[in-house]
């Protein structure tokens, strides 16, 4: 059982031999029946005996038949390999002098960091170039890993902490295998295997029964989001529901001073725009089209999916010169502290239903950093420290605290709708500003050896602290605000979520609840021609990350 009471998976290798031994008796017990059925009838044998044997032989035969066409169903590749080469017959055999020698192999945690941009995520695909590919090439190179196994990394018990996925970095990531190590520079020439932007810090010896994913207590992520998305949106019209919607509501019908709105809503300016759409339908202060019955609260009937142009160099620049005040910093911190203990976070990925005992996760702590410049952008490092996240459960997080303080919603809407068991869609922030911090083996490190002769070596990042934030500074913050910088992907992702306003909007209220009359019917929007593929593609164009990492594990 996990540490969470939670069954723990079958380790790869033992499921192999299980495999590998049933597919080997079927064998057997085939090759018996083939000999059975084509022996001579001894002389002794009576007619009768004769007889019984054939009928015997027809049932062999029969079981034979049944078991072939149970045994169809392929067998995995890294297992009929090695089942290939059991039936090779010994005269074709490669040569024991041919083979390599044997060298002593030992289970290590080996600690690494990635920049993850130009791959399709950690895990091994034969079809993608990923982290692992690349990291298992260097280590056959470097003769970490023998040329009899350099083709099969179950051959060494491979395993990952965490996963990550498409374009997501990792500073402190977690491998286990048995390596080869007694070469006492083996990191440095499995380094110089590898591309620049994936490093191995060093390993440490762990014991045979070791599971990187298994025997991991906890996982750090990081969200490097730049201030400006937390700034009140300029569309206040698409949210009708929300302080800021309702502020612009009363604005505009010269009713401000009957509207209880906070103290940042009564200083901003009036919303530029608001012009009149050709349609009857209003546009927003860069010009979107809203929709076709020309109400923003008709979300039932508002089946376009607006698509809103990009900001000039010029707003883009005004854009990236704003700061966070204190007090929407303060605001942030609240919001985030909404999702600490655990909760039911069926929402926040997919495939999960709110009844999934699965949904639940506990969240042990946020930590929101101070702001900092670079580039001319404000950043903010955002920490989140949980026992294991779901499929895109980070992003949609961060996605969910961005709009809610872009429409000044209270943080009760976390608790009175995104926890809810009603179904909310919440979109899912870049994936551009998300890596792995570290994984956390804290009962693993306190735990004394079983025997004495156990290697048991703790398995701590801080001794290679100096080189991971080099790295991380060189590699990850740096591609990420490159990136941000070149291609706008954070202000690209706000036009989209704007763009797909009906979907959030009727969750996004003045006091946390949720206005169910208002919920989009989606069947009617796919009956009239609304191509839900296809808004998801936008959102994919747009900064996303993954195949999907998992967010993670």
């Amino acid at each position: 059982m996990g540490a969470n009471g939670s069954k723990r998976p079958r380790e790869d290798d033992e499921q192999d031999e299980s495999e590998v031994k049933r597919h080997r008796e079927e064998v057997t017990s085939e090759d018996r029946q083939i000999l059975s059925a084509t022996s001579p009838v001894s002389e002794q044998q009576t007619p009768e005996e004769t007889t019984n044997d054939g009928e015997k032989e027809k049932s062999d035969i029969s079981k034979s038949t049944k078991k072939n066409k149970r045994k169809k169903k392929e067998l995995p590749p890294h297992i009929a390999q090695r089942q290939a080469a059991w039936n090779i017959p010994k005269s074709e055999r490669k040569p024991e002098a041919e083979k390599e020698d044997r060298r002593p192999k030992k289970k290590v945690a080996l600690l690494i960091g990635y920049c993850g941009t130009g791959y399709q995520g950690m895990q091994m695909n034969p079809k993608a170039k990923t982290i692992e590919s690349d990291l298992y090439k260097a280590l056959a190179a470097a003769n970490a890993v023998s040329k009899d196994n350099a083709d099969d990394p179950h051959k060494v018990q491979f395993m990952r902490a965490a996963r990550t996925d498409k374009g997501v970095h990792a500073a402190g990531q977690i491998c286990s295998l048995k390596m080869i190590v007694e070469d006492e520079k083996i990191v440095e020439k499995i380094n110089e295997k590898l591309p620049d932007q994936i490093r191995v810090w060093g390993y440490a010896r762990v014991p045979k029964g070791f599971h990187a994913k298994n025997q991991c207590d906890s996982r750090v992520y990081e969200y490097l989001l730049p201030t400006y998305t937390l700034l009140t949106t300029t569309r206040p019209e698409l949210y009708p529901h929300s302080p800021r919607g309702r502020a612009y509501t009363f604005a505009n019908a010269d009713k401000a001073s009957d509207f209880d709105s906070d103290e940042e809503d009564k200083d901003l300016p009036p919303p530029t725009g608001g012009k009149s759409g050709p349609s009857g339908g209003k546009t927003g202060p860069i010009g979107g089209k809203i929709g076709p019955g020309g109400s923003t609260l008709d979300t039932k009937k508002n089946f376009n999916v607006v698509e809103y142009p990009p900001l000039s160099q010029q707003e883009m620049a005004a854009l990236r010169r704003t700061r966070i005040t204190p007090e929407r910093l303060a605001l942030l911190k609240n919001y985030l502290k909404e999702y600490l203990g655990t909760h039911n976070y069926h929402n926040f990925t997919i495939g999960k239903k709110a009844n999934d005992k699965s949904a639940w996760r506990y969240i042990i702590d946020w930590t929101v950093g101070q702001p900092f410049v670079k580039s001319k952008t404000e950043w903010i490092s955002l920490k989140v420290t949980g026992q294991s996240f779901m499929l895109h459960q980070i992003r949609k997080m961060v996605g969910l605290v961005i709009l809610g303080m872009r429409t000044n919603c209270p943080p009760a809407i976390i608790s009175k709708a995104a926890f809810s068991t009603l179904k909310i869609n919440i979109p899912k922030a870049p994936g551009l500003g998300l890596l792995l911090e570290q994984v956390v083996y804290k009962g693993y490190n306190e735990k004394q050896p079983r025997q004495k002769e156990e290697v048991r070596e703790p398995i701590l990042f801080s001794k290679y602290q100096k080189e991971i934030d080099e790295f991380k500074n060189k590699w990850i913050y740096e591609q990420i605000v490159t990136e941000e910088e070149q291609q706008n992907t954070f202000e690209g992702w706000l036009r989209v979520v704007d763009g797909h306003a009906p979907e959030y909007s009727w969750w996004l209220t003045h006091d946390g609840n949720v206005i169910e009359d208002e919920k989009p019917d989606y069947d009617l929007w796919r009956e009239i021609g609304y191509n839900k593929a296809k808004a998801n593609a936008n959102f994919q164009e747009v900064g996303d990350d993954d195949n999907e990492d998992g967010d993670s594990d």
